[in-house]
């Protein structure tokens, strides 16, 4: 191997890639979590240089500056919720019951528990995305709630209605 070491930043399954990298013969490897730890009050990329500076390694002094949402996405996301009739000031609660897995989604029934919950404090609104999310299940389990869907937005226009919003969950 050309390598003196190798430094994995990854989570539980790190440990899998570290020992077969071994096996090639380098010996030298260092697993770096990919999250802070528990309770730690830190961004994953300040965690991640933190975890680097420990071993001599600087960063390029990269500055990150905030995103900024384009005029057309603000202005999309003003005419979107003037159209519900939602004024400024209410609280605004978006809901996204899907995560990519079925498997690790919350359970419909506690999604709908929370818009009824908050329906009587703010709008409500499901997001929902091309791929299936639980948005149909969600919906039915509703009881109180009359959220407004909004259904596979581009994404700076879901960023910049997300921008309004109180709460997400």
């Amino acid at each position: 191997s050309s390598f003196s070491a190798t430094i994995l930043i990854g989570g539980s399954r790190a440990e899998i890639l570290a020992k077969n990298i071994r096996r090639t013969g380098l010996n030298h490897v260092v697993l770096i979590p990919s999250f802070p730890g528990e309770g730690q009050k830190l961004h994953v990329s300040d965690a991640l240089l933190q975890a680097l500076r420990s071993f001599g390694i600087e960063g390029g002094g990269a500055s990150f500056s905030p995103l900024r949402l384009n005029a057309e996405a603000l202005s999309f996301a003003d005419a979107f919720l003037n159209k519900t009739g939602w004024r400024e000031g209410k609280k605004i609660l978006a809901i996204h019951p899907g995560s990519g897995s079925i498997a690790k989604n919350w359970s419909p029934r506690k999604f709908a528990a929370v818009a009824d919950w908050a329906s009587a404090r703010a709008f409500v609104f499901i997001i929902s995305g091309p791929a299936r999310d639980g948005r149909e299940e969600v919906l039915r389990a509703i009881k109180k709630s009359r959220p407004f869907v909004l259904d596979q937005l581009p994404l700076p226009h879901l960023a910049a209605v997300l921008a309004k919003c109180t709460a997400f969950l």
